[in-house]
């Protein structure tokens, strides 16, 4: 860090604004549940957590839950307004790495109840206009009779998700994730092909810097191409650790986003190593030592 403007200038306290040069409203990974192993940078009761990220300057939040039926959801809208933190986006991974529903389970109820879920966040979180990540939750293609099948049936519930959340302004994201975690849908062309194709306006694109570091040609031309659909991002650098701590030329990504005009929501999807606190603040300390 020699060289470098400090970026902590009390206990807790950032000396800079969790919006970068792009606009971009940066937000903390947070869930109830999980392991060291996870990207989330924090876990435990949702409500301490959403108070600890508030106080360590973060303005915006990424919650990570399994059942939105299962939270505390007072405690949590209680946090986010005292706090003033704005609920960017909800990861749904956890309903299938825990609940194993998804959209591509041969069983119509089990992909029923995957659909179901994704309403209900839409239902219970609605108000404060959270993006909706449709990752893991899509399931393997593998797991269905056949691709073909398997596709329908994801596009069938992405349609399903989409129409039910337009209702209410709510954007659902569709994840470009790599191919030793799902098996349809790896690069940014690929998901906005499915974009274009099904037409809804609150389809989104979403691009994680881990993820495109194995499917992508560059970093740069992907965003250049697919700005119109892109609707948020995820930081992490290409070993999974916080931005910075890895081989990722930030600046540059920084710089395109600026270039494209992008100024929705981003989220360091990151592994809380050496320990959240740190993580955090050293990814921040990354893109505000990024000048464009």
């Amino acid at each position: 860090m020699t060289g470098k403007k400090p970026l902590v200038t009390g206990p807790g306290q950032l000396n800079s604004q969790t919006k970068d040069e792009s606009n971009m409203l940066i937000s903390a990974t947070i869930t109830d549940s999980g392991s060291s192993f996870s990207p989330i940078l924090f876990t435990g009761d949702l409500v301490e957590r959403i108070k600890h990220v508030a106080a360590l300057g973060f303005k915006g939040v990424e919650l990570h839950i399994r059942d939105p039926l299962a939270c505390n959801l007072k405690g949590i809208r209680d946090a986010l307004e005292k706090s003033e933190l704005t609920l960017t986006t909800i990861g749904t991974g956890r309903s299938y790495s825990e609940d194993r529903i998804s959209f591509c389970d041969p069983n119509p109820v089990i992909r029923g109840m995957a659909i179901a879920r994704i309403q209900a966040i839409t239902d219970i979180f609605g108000d404060f206009k959270p993006k909706i990540i449709i990752g893991l939750i899509r399931g393997l293609i593998a797991h269905a009779p056949s691709p073909a099948q398997g596709i329908e049936w994801i596009n069938e519930a992405l349609e399903a998700c989409a129409s039910y959340a337009v209702r209410q302004e709510v954007i659902i994201l569709i994840e470009a994730a790599n191919r030793f975690e799902l098996d349809y849908l790896h690069t940014a062309e690929e998901v906005c092909s499915v974009i274009e194709q099904l037409n809804r306006p609150n389809l989104k694109l979403l691009l994680d810097t881990f993820h495109m570091n194995i499917e992508e040609r560059s970093f740069i031309e992907p965003l250049r191409l697919f700005a119109l659909h892109l609707g948020h991002m995820h930081f992490s650098d290409n070993n999974r650790k916080y931005p910075g701590a890895g081989m990722i030329d930030f600046k540059e990504i920084l710089r395109i986003l600026k270039e494209i005009g992008f100024e929705g929501t981003a989220a360091f999807e990151c592994l809380p190593q050496p320990d959240p606190d740190t993580a955090a603040l050293r990814a921040l300390e990354t893109l505000s030592s990024s000048p464009l």
